[in-house]
């Protein structure tokens, strides 16, 4: 299992922040993404466009979610 971390720097934009933040996964090769809410229409259809796995995490941490996703 591996992971990488990105900063994103949309955070403090105004608006688009979830279109910006789904094209910086695409462009990074990203396979799937562990989030703790929705996404927004348009951001959606960027990650399902670039084929990218989109797992709803309510509660916990990551590690939790990663664990429960392979069975432990």
């Amino acid at each position: 299992m591996e992971f990488d971390a990105y900063k994103n720097t949309a955070v403090e934009e105004a608006h688009g922040v979830g279109i910006q933040s789904a094209q910086l996964m695409a462009e990074k090769g990203v396979k799937t993404v562990l989030m703790g809410g929705q996404v927004g229409t348009n951001a959606l259809r960027i990650l399902e466009a670039a084929g990218i796995q989109i797992i709803i995490v309510n509660g916990g941490t990551v590690k939790d979610a990663i664990e429960s996703l392979n069975g432990n």
